[in-house]
This record gives C-alpha cells, sequence and structure tokens, in this order.
C-alpha cells in the first residue's frame, strides 16, 4: 500500500492511493486529491482491511460439548499411543452436572457455554477420594482439549487455563525395595494360569523402567536376543528409544516363544504378549492387583515398578544422565527426583576427587620431590 503522485498536462500535481484488495485479489488505484487527503484515505483503508482480518480472524463456530470431544478422541487416535485416559476423563466431565448451569450434564452445553465457573465446580466434585495427581492429570487433558477446540476456532477462550492446579511434591517417589521386589515375584509365580504373562511382564518392567503401554504392544520383531536390545519405537516424548537387556531379560525372552498351536498348525504371534487366539492382551490390572495383595504391598501401582528400576539405578551407579536416557526422558530435572536416593555417591565422588590412580590423595604425595612423575 502507499500513495503517488502524478501531473496533469498544465502541471498540477495530484495524489492518489494505491494498495491490494485481498477479497478480490486485484489491485486498485484511485486518485484522491492533495496529499493530506490521500494520507488520511489510505489511513482509513488500512484500519479496515486490518479490521476485517481482526473480526473473521475472532468469528467462532459454536459447538455441543459431546460433539467436540468425539472429534478430539478421533483426533487423538493419531496423534497419542494411547487415548484411554482422554477417554476417561472427558465422558466423567461430560457427566458432570454443573450447579452454574442449572443441572445440565456438559455434555448437553455448547463450548461457550463451559465456563472457568463449570470447570472449578468440576475440580472440586472429581477432588473428593482422589490423589491431588490424578485431578492434574484429568485438567491437563480437558486444557488439552480445548486448546484443540480454540485452534479449531470452535472456541474463543480455555476455561481450563483459569483453573489453579494442585501442587504436588514429586521429589519423594515410592519404589519396592529388594525384599519387596522378591515378595511380588513370588506372587506373580502363585498367579492363576490366565496371567500366565504376568511375571515376565513385571520383569520387564523392573530391568527397564519401559511403561505398562509400551510393554503390552512389544512385538517380537523388536526383540534383538544376540545384541541384547529392546527397540521400543516411538516413547512419550515422540523420539525413538531403545533399552538395554540384562542377562535377566534376555531368559526372559528365550523363556517365550512367538509360535501358538491350533490343532496341528502353528502360527507365529506378532505381539509377545497375546492371548490363546493370537491377540494382543490390552491389560493386566487385575491380576497385577491381585499379585500386590497377594504379596502384602500397598500404595503400589504399575507405574512404581519405572520408579523401582530409576531408584536402584541411582543407587547403584548415582548417575543422573544414566537415569535420565534409560528412562527416555527430555529433561534433567525430571531424572533429579532420584537424586536424594544416592547421598552416599556424593560424598564418595567429592572425597575421591583428585584421587591418583594408586589411590593416594595429593596431601599423600607432598613429600615426594616429583608429585606428577613427568620431571617438572
Amino acid at each position: 500500500m502507499r500513495i503517488f503522485k502524478i501531473t496533469n498536462k498544465s502541471g498540477k500535481d495530484s495524489w492518489g492511493v494505491d494498495w491490494k484488495d485481498e477479497s478480490r485479489d486485484k489491485r486498485m488505484r484511485m486518485i484522491i486529491g492533495t496529499k493530506k487527503e490521500a494520507v488520511g484515505v489510505m489511513a482509513k483503508i488500512r484500519t479496515d482491511i486490518f479490521q476485517k482480518g481482526y473480526f473473521e480472524m475472532k468469528a467462532f463456530t459454536d459447538k455441543n460439548f459431546e460433539l467436540a470431544a468425539e472429534e478430539y478422541i478421533a483426533h487423538a487416535k493419531k496423534e497419542k499411543n494411547s487415548i484411554k485416559d482422554d477417554v476417561r476423563v472427558l465422558r466423567k466431565f461430560g457427566d458432570f452436572k454443573a450447579v452454574s448451569t442449572a443441572g445440565r450434564q456438559v455434555r448437553e452445553l455448547m463450548l461457550s457455554e463451559i465456563t472457568v465457573k463449570v470447570v472449578e465446580d468440576y475440580k472440586s466434585f472429581f477432588s473428593e477420594g482422589r490423589e491431588k495427581a490424578t485431578v492434574n492429570r484429568a485438567l491437563a487433558v480437558l486444557k488439552h482439549f480445548f486448546f484443540c477446540c480454540i485452534k479449531w476456532k470452535y472456541v474463543e477462550d480455555n476455561p481450563v487455563c483459569s483453573v489453579k492446579m494442585y501442587k504436588v511434591d514429586n521429589a519423594r517417589q515410592r519404589f519396592l525395595e529388594l525384599n519387596e521386589i522378591e515378595a511380588l515375584l513370588s506372587a506373580c509365580d502363585n498367579c492363576d494360569v490366565k496371567a500366565k504373562y504376568l511375571k515376565s511382564i513385571v520383569l520387564i518392567a523392573l530391568n527397564t523402567g519401559m511403561r505398562r503401554g509400551e510393554i503390552m504392544t512389544l512385538k517380537w520383531e523388536n526383540i534383538d536376543i544376540p545384541r541384547k536390545i529392546i527397540y521400543t519405537g516411538i516413547t512419550k516424548n515422540g523420539e525413538k528409544q531403545t533399552k538395554q537387556m540384562n542377562e535377566e531379560l534376555v531368559g526372559v525372552f528365550k523363556s517365550l516363544t512367538p509360535l501358538r498351536a491350533q490343532g496341528d498348525k502353528y502360527f507365529f504371534n506378532t505381539y509377545i504378549f497375546t492371548n490363546k487366539e493370537g491377540k494382543q492382551i490390552i491389560d493386566i490390572k487385575k491380576s497385577f492387583k491381585s499379585a500386590l495383595k497377594r504379596a502384602g504391598l500397598t500404595g503400589v501401582t504399575f507405574h512404581t515398578l519405572r520408579h523401582t528400576f530409576a531408584s536402584h539405578l541411582i543407587m547403584k551407579t548415582g548417575n543422573i544422565m544414566l537415569v535420565k536416557k534409560s528412562l527416555g526422558q527430555k529433561c534433567v530435572a525430571m531424572a533429579e527426583r532420584y537424586s536424594h536416593l544416592s547421598p552416599d555417591f556424593k560424598n564418595t565422588a567429592i572425597e575421591d576427587l583428585y584421587k591418583k590412580i594408586d589411590g593416594r590423595n595429593p596431601a599423600d604425595l607432598l613429600g615426594e620431590k616429583n608429585i606428577c612423575g613427568d620431571g617438572i
């Protein structure tokens, strides 16, 4: 957009405006008069173009929550490895009857009707009898849902952003001591025949820190026994990762077979953990809960096995970066939650900071003429 000047045959100057009309994709030129008038018209055209674009950008198509939730789930299936939590959170939120909306269920509301007050009421309702971290995870799902709805222009604001999450102390994590690990593995030995894979699954979690979903989706093509490597594919953070096997895990995979018999024929299973028909086993929640009960363990979930792996690894090595890499975490801060488990390692590292290879400290060598041994 610019102003321009033309001079007629009599030598008189006139000023005009030159701009592009985006709506018609056409260049426009108009003679206005004096330079001051042309500048004023150009400012008016610029304002009109800005306002038109601004208000068009702000045009939202309000949508029913239930329909938007269905669209979000379809979208999440393509973006996430698991959407069970998303489905559960959106279903429970949809079932909620908000006082601020005359007792109507959220699923009956339009997205524009779901205010901060509705989300606050749901937070109070959902918090009863649940851990703060569980509530925070549910709010995180709802927040992402509304962010997607904003991107799709179904709603203008995200009501969850104004709802304060609970402060949760993640510094200490529940993990299993050695005697508790033995009790759990013993309980797995005595599990129902239908849960024959439970011990193998638990051992994989204890020796790799893999999440339940990662283990249950393992395929035989992911296992390289000669090189002792598990290819886990894409992690939760969207990165490729491998896990190193120890001898115990090599024994676990050697004890399993990819073949299943049906009559006098044998078929190859794609997934490692399958039922009699060769279909992937989705969940082991019931059998794992029974094993915990037999082992007398409380406050333990399957994710505790991941914390157990990280906790014992840090206590054995004191290497935060090794824990970070082994868990496939993006930032060191996530791995540092285990650092309190290894105070002795820090003391030993400082104590041995300048110790020579032969075990002597520099102070022990002061009496010698040549401390470095290189003729200096």
